[in-house]
């Protein structure tokens, strides 16, 4: 990072494209900082016993009255031996040596992390896809890291941060959270025990960097609440930094986050290789203008296409494999372990041979499959942000694609948004976009309904509410 950044600890906003390299925006720096490259530190009681006694050497004489105590405790491996090291240690800081008083506030800390977990950055992200993709990535380029996310087994999730002793932890907020000794607030919302606190085993109060990766999309999984407690928690942080291809107008409580004079660096806009298709059609001849549009495509292409609801996923992949297509579903009430297998067969599948993922928009933000070539909205998500972030699924690091668009029935407070963002980036718009969104800027309550006129053409008529 310039040293405007560091040096001055300012931390960092990102906003750029989809495609364009955030991820390694932030974890190249890390790995040359050399922040990740080595394990994270824990103190163990062996070594914590050692340094109180570098400090305080007369108190471990065995003319001592406390030394009977001390090698008993020392030899049992008890935790009793704690309360003992810090009478020491409070006696002999009280003593006025500004060296020894700065060494004992690091034995104070190390006191109360005694078997914790330190990791010197962490990564924040509101999918476990792509907070697994950020893992790979970080390994890939040598980080010693663990991805932490719901829907695994805590207990072999913990086994497995003992055994690496990560200094990069990639995590979903809850998950993090609970892993440091507070109740998730997902687990509040589904009442869960709260009398049951989870074990803490990670620390983050030497954590040097936070890493909030599609910082709006972590606000929109209501992850806010766990989001400011691990913030908290990692008081000592140098930099804090915030990546997205959109930062809506609702994401100042995550900014709130932020030293006053942080850097703010924006490269707006779709990237120019992905050719935008917007078409009005009618609710219920979605799924055959999409079967149409697949078999244009072909069936050597890699497509994506979204969907709003869960239950419209597992329908549009039924019809679409029982008609040939060899199509996957994403949902998120899916097992980490399904969702994990069809990501991967998704990938896998060979250039040539073609595959379709049918998904909600747990696979709109940040995932990165070079080869996928198409993009079709089947239905537009719930935030006019959630477009940028789809259709940036194609055309990425250069490459060319294609976003088809279904505009339909309800679709009127998308229009005014999908029309500038069409503007923009000099795309042609389709007849009646602009209709609808002028009519919904004058009239919110009128409701936009795509009908086929008798030459076959879309058009749109509004209804007023019922």
């Amino acid at each position: 990072w310039p040293p405007a950044i560091v040096c001055e600890a300012r931390d960092f906003v990102g906003i750029a494209s989809t495609g364009s390299g955030k991820t390694l925006a932030y974890l190249l720096p890390l790995m040359a900082d050399g922040l990740c490259a080595g394990r994270a530190v824990v103190v163990r009681l062996q070594d914590l016993f050692n340094e109180v006694r570098s400090l305080f050497p007369l108190s471990f004489s065995k003319n001592h009255a406390l030394w009977s105590r001390l090698e008993k405790f020392y030899k049992q491996g008890t935790e009793q031996l704690v309360p003992a090291l810090v009478q020491i240690a409070a006696k002999g800081a009280s003593m006025n040596d500004e060296a020894l008083s700065s060494r004992w506030k690091i034995v104070s800390s190390d006191c109360g992390s005694l078997g914790l977990l330190g990791p010197s950055a962490v990564v924040l992200a509101p999918t476990r896809e792509l907070a697994l993709q950020v893992g790979e990535v970080a390994s890939a380029l040598g980080a010693v890291c663990s991805v932490v996310v719901g829907g695994v087994d805590p207990k072999a999730q913990r086994e497995r941060l003992l055994e690496q002793s990560p200094s990069l932890i990639v995590a979903t907020p809850g998950r993090l959270r609970a892993l440091c000794g507070e109740v998730a607030s997902a687990t509040r919302a589904r009442g869960g025990k709260l009398d049951l606190v989870p074990d803490r085993l990670v620390r983050l109060d030497c954590t040097q960097r936070v890493v909030f990766d599609e910082g709006d999309r972590l606000l929109d999984e209501g992850f806010a609440e766990d989001m400011n407690s691990l913030v908290r928690m990692a008081s000592q942080r140098k930099l804090t930094l915030l990546f997205s291809a959109t930062l809506s107008s609702e994401a100042g409580c995550l900014l709130s986050v932020l030293r006053p004079k942080a850097i703010h660096v924006a490269v707006a806009g779709v990237p120019s290789t992905i050719r935008q298709e917007v078409t009005l059609v009618p609710k219920a001849s979605r799924g055959k203008r999409l079967r149409e549009i697949l078999h244009d495509i072909g069936a050597t292409a890699k497509v994506i296409v979204f969907c709003l609801f869960r239950p419209e996923v597992q329908d549009l992949t039924k019809m679409l494999v029982s008609e040939g297509f060899n199509a996957l579903g994403l949902r998120g009430d899916m097992s980490q372990s399904a969702r994990r297998s069809v990501m991967q067969r998704f990938r896998d599948a060979k250039v040539g041979c073609g595959a379709i993922l049918v998904a909600t928009d747990v696979a709109a933000r940040g995932l990165d499959v070079s080869d996928v070539t198409h993009v079709v909205n089947f239905a537009l998500g719930l935030s006019p942000d959630d477009y940028i972030h789809r259709i940036g699924r194609c055309g990425r690091a250069g490459r060319e694609g294609i976003a088809v668009t279904f505009v339909s029935d309800g679709d009127e407070r998308h229009a005014k948004h999908l029309l500038q963002v069409l503007e923009q980036c000099r795309q042609p718009i389709p007849p009646g976009l602009r209709d609808i969104a002028a009519t919904h800027q004058r009239d919110p309550e009128l409701r936009a309904i795509v009908q086929w006129s008798k030459a076959g053409d879309a058009k749109v008529v509004f209804n007023p509410p019922r």
